[in-house]
């Protein structure tokens, strides 16, 4: 549905941003299977799990220094059918290059704590941390995770992409009873792991040193946004960029100048904060994800097309002229 809408807002201007920088663990299509552990797997009603990633994987994924760990996700093929009750999430450094042995009780953080999970399929279902965790830059990381007592049944369902041949990648430990694995220690060994995201609160800022190609990496601080990045334009820089394609974050903080081409799709997954200039050449300007969205607006903003595409709300919070000529959904 097309619809022309002009509309001018005035309300008080808060925006709170979170600066990332992401990185992957793991490639490839290995699966478990519907019955064997992983940590979204219901086979068994409850589980704990941990699993080690090295400070060389880490790097190889393009964090090279200390930073704080502030989301977690894994990649998922198949969902399991039931949501997962006190899912809880711990961290803490160690030298084990595998899940080979336990890791003990002691010097954990809980960077999520318990919840009902309901994962979502079709690639890195990413949980915001309660708590982020300060990596040191030098050590490995265990992961563990656990939850309680699925209702009302087990199920053979529950798949993520996982890294294969990983000797001792996985440690798990699972049952049917009731109560909760959180304070259970794992028993039992694979040799996978599965593939894993890490968002680290950093940011990648626009320099423009080349072009302006959005896509280019090195006209970034920390590579080309994805859905997990927040991108920040500033004020200054010898080249502003020009989306042409398919382009994403998670927050777009504009301070200095950004055009979006007829060809272009911006898709932004959580705020949209405009001090700069948003030069709208007939793109598309899309909000998407499942996070609650706000669209900050200090400076007047043309759009020719807003999509909509969320599982969850998109707030305006302006004091500025918002125009929309199509609202697509």
């Amino acid at each position: 549905m097309n619809k022309s809408i002009f509309f001018v807002v005035v309300l008080l201007l808060t925006s709170i941003s979170t600066f990332s920088q992401t990185i992957t663990i793991g490639s490839g299509n290995f699966v478990n299977t519907t019955t064997s552990s992983s940590p979204i797997n219901i086979w068994y009603r409850r589980t704990v799990c941990q699993m080690v990633y090295t400070a060389t994987e880490i790097n190889a994924g393009g964090m090279t220094a200390a930073g704080n760990i502030n989301k977690l996700g894994f990649n998922i093929y198949q969902a399991p059918i039931y949501d997962m009750p006190g899912y809880t999430i711990r961290i803490k450094h160690t030298t084990a290059n595998n899940a080979n042995n336990n890791f003990g009780t002691a010097g954990w953080t809980i960077v999520k704590n318990a919840f009902t999970y309901s994962p979502i399929e079709g690639g890195f279902d990413m949980l915001v941390f309660d708590t982020t965790f300060a990596w040191n830059g030098i050590d490995n990381i265990v992961v563990q995770i656990c939850w309680s007592q699925v209702q009302p049944t087990y199920n053979a369902s529950g798949q993520l992409f996982v890294i294969n041949n990983a000797n001792n990648g996985y440690r798990y430990r699972w049952t049917d009873a009731a109560g909760s694995s959180c304070g259970e220690t794992p028993n039992t060994n694979l040799n996978y792991k599965p593939q894993i995201r890490l968002v680290f609160d950093t940011i990648t800022v626009w320099n423009g040193s080349v072009n302006t190609n959005w896509f280019n990496a090195n006209n970034w601080s920390a590579g080309v946004p994805d859905r997990q990045m927040d991108a920040r334009i500033p004020v200054a820089a010898p080249n502003f960029p020009v989306l042409t394609a398919l382009g994403s974050c998670e927050e777009f903080i504009l301070e200095g100048t950004f055009t979006n081409t007829s060809t272009g799709d911006l898709q932004v997954y959580s705020h949209f904060t405009n001090n700069g200039t948003y030069n709208d050449n007939g793109g598309i300007m899309t909000f998407k994800g499942k996070v609650n969205s706000s669209f900050n607006n200090n400076n007047p903003t043309h759009l020719h097309n807003l999509v909509i595409d969320k599982f969850a709300s998109v707030s305006l919070t302006t004091n500025q002229e918002v125009r929309v000529v199509n609202e697509l959904k």
